[in-house]
Parts: C-alpha cells; sequence; structure tokens
C-alpha cells in the first residue's frame, strides 16, 4: 500500500431475501480485499465497528467509495472524517434507475406471473418437441430442404410444429437477455414482454393468410395463438411496457452521459468504465440535467424531478476533483469514485 500511496477503501454490502447483510471492502489500487463482515442491519450502528477495525488495520485511506445507503454515510463521517468521500457512480447510476424505472418494471413482471405465460409456453415447447422427436426424418426433410433441396410435401406439412417451436424458445430467451450488470440496467422482464409482442404478431400474420375454415387445422400455431390471447388483451400490462420504453430512453440516455455498465460490454459487473476523465463525465451529464429539466413534460413528471434531485444532491460527491498521491515514482492523480483509474500527473497535464 505504501508503495502505492496510500489505499482506496470501497465499500460495498449485499444481501439476500432475510439474510444477514454482506459488507465488504476492496482497496481499489491493489485489489486486495480488506475484509467482510456480516451485518444484520445495514445502519451506523453497524457499519462503525466494522471501520475501526479496518483503521486500525490499515491506517486512515486516502478516500471512500461507496453507494449512497444512508447508514455508510453517517459511518463514514464518524470513523473517518475529514477523509476524501465518494459516490460510486456504478451505484449511483444502478440506484437512481433503480428508482426511475422501478414502478413499470414492477409491473410488467407481477402481470407476466399472473399470467404464468412462461409455463404455458414451455408447456406447449414440450408438446412440440415431442412431436419433432417422433418424426426425425421429417426433421431432416426440412434440414435438407434448407441446403436447396425441394421440400417433400409431407415435410411441408410438418413445418408448423417446427415454427411454432423456434417462435416459442425465442421468446423465452428473452427472460434471460443482459449484460449481467442486473436491474436496471438489464430488464429480462421488459425483453420477455417484448418478444411476446413480437411472437404474437408474428403469429397473426399467419392466421391472415388462412381462410378462417383452415386456421384451426394449423394446429401449433392456432394453439399458440389461442394461449397468447389473455396476456395480450392485458392492458396494465402493456400500458406499463409502453411506459417503461419512454422511460429507458431517459435513463440510456444518462447512462451514455455517465459512460458506465456500457450495453453489451463483455465484464459485467466486473466493467470499470471508459476512458473519459471526471470533467468530460460532469459536462456530459450537466447536459443532460439540461435537456430533461427543458422537456415540455418535466413539470409533470415526478420520476424525472426526483431523478434531477438525487443528481443535485450527491453532485459534490460524484464530481469532485481527482486527488493527487505522492508514491516513490512520483505524484499520480486518482479518480477513486468513477473507476479504478490512476494516471501520472505529467501525462495527464491541462
Amino acid at each position: 500500500m505504501r508503495t502505492r500511496g496510500g489505499y482506496i477503501c470501497h465499500l460495498d454490502a449485499t444481501c439476500e431475501g432475510g439474510d444477514p447483510f454482506l459488507m465488504s471492502s476492496i482497496d481499489s489500487l491493489s485489489n486486495i480485499v480488506l475484509g467482510n463482515v456480516k451485518l444484520p442491519a445495514e445502519d451506523e450502528a453497524h457499519i462503525v465497528p466494522f471501520l475501526e477495525r479496518l483503521k486500525q488495520a490499515f491506517g486512515i485511506p486516502l478516500a471512500l467509495v461507496h453507494d449512497m445507503g444512508k447508514g455508510i454515510l453517517a459511518a463514514v463521517a464518524s470513523v473517518f472524517p475529514g477523509v476524501a468521500d465518494f459516490i460510486c457512480h456504478f451505484h449511483f447510476l444502478r440506484d437512481i434507475g433503480k428508482d426511475y424505472l422501478g414502478s413499470e418494471y414492477d409491473t410488467i413482471r407481477t402481470r407476466l406471473s399472473r399470467h404464468g405465460i412462461s409455463a404455458t409456453l414451455r408447456y406447449r415447447a414440450k408438446q412440440l418437441k415431442r412431436e419433432m422427436d417422433a418424426n426425425p426424418a421429417m426433421i431432416a426433410a426440412i434440414h435438407h430442404s434448407l441446403q436447396n433441396a425441394p421440400l417433400p410435401p409431407e415435410a411441408f406439412a410438418f413445418t408448423p410444429v417446427v415454427g411454432a417451436y423456434t417462435l416459442i424458445q425465442w421468446a423465452l430467451r428473452g427472460k434471460t437477455e443482459g449484460d449481467g450488470y442486473g436491474f436496471p440496467f438489464d430488464r429480462p422482464h421488459l425483453a420477455f414482454a417484448q418478444r411476446l409482442q413480437h411472437l404474437n404478431a408474428e403469429v397473426e400474420k399467419i392466421k391472415d393468410l388462412h381462410l378462417r375454415g383452415q386456421w384451426r387445422d394449423n394446429r401449433p400455431y392456432f394453439k399458440l395463438h389461442f394461449a397468447l390471447q389473455p396476456i395480450m388483451k392485458d392492458k396494465t400490462l402493456w400500458n406499463a411496457v409502453t411506459a417503461l420504453e419512454a422511460k429507458i430512453t431517459v435513463f440510456e440516455k444518462l447512462r451514455k452521459a455517465m459512460r458506465i455498465a456500457v450495453p453489451s460490454g463483455p465484464h459485467g459487473l466486473n466493467d470499470e468504465g471508459g476512458s473519459a476523465n471526471i470533467r468530460t463525465i460532469e459536462k456530459r451529464v450537466t447536459a443532460f440535467r439540461a435537456w430533461l429539466s427543458r422537456r415540455t413534460d418535466y413539470p409533470q413528471d415526478r420520476a424525472a424531478g426526483k431523478m434531477i434531485e438525487q443528481i443535485d444532491k450527491y453532485w459534490e460527491k460524484l464530481f469532485a476533483d481527482p486527488i493527487t498521491v505522492q508514491t516513490p515514482s512520483g505524484p499520480i492523480l486518482i479518480q477513486p469514485q468513477y473507476q479504478r483509474r490512476r494516471e501520472h500527473v505529467a501525462g495527464v497535464a491541462g
């Protein structure tokens, strides 16, 4: 730690259900875990003893980085008064996104669960798979036809089984869509609902190609269409989907400005953000704030107003100047709240 000029104390706590909180601390310069402890509650009274042990073992940190939890904020101020204190950009964006998108997303999750559509589709897929397994020659003929070979009439009649099965599997895969960041960055329930919409639209196209008397004879698609009708008539669900899609436009604009949890990033929760410096990010967030507050619907949008309140409340801890650390190899600038980034001062002059 001395060779690096000291340590930066990152703090975070996690909890599953009714289990105790697991609080951890890591030095982001050395990637050394400083300590772990189980806590009955994430409050000041229980966090302070943990921080006191860190201070006794490792001394005063160069800076602290954590989320906006009231318990952590109070405990840090008590044990490390005067130490540079920052809000982690990832945690800030995650928490503000949960608040902004949470209501509509919870509605979507609840309505999907109430309809039991996943179980229904899996049951239909299981029946179709059983039918395909019983007719391997038909599957082979369809596969062969993809290589420009003529499709036998009997295999052509079997294609709805394969088609319906494929569409169901595609829709169900929406439930696993995401980049490993968790909500609100990943939104698998919304992705699933959107795929259900697309699935229904495709089945409706097939229905329109059939004469009324022939539609019921196309069992794979007819049964799939019948299974989808209750959920497609759920106005509460689709109103929530429309509202969430509109809010995501706003959230993704802030996400782009902060350059955290980049979509399709390969590192999941280990992503450390882009290469922009803190002043560049601050300018982008300033522009985002101005854009959002100038929208014509802003005065009536309570969720957007709360988002700006949170940005303003934590502005200084989000965009405080980088700290200069004296090391044996010379002074280094560190931006603790943004990423584990350090640069020689000579390399970032100006």
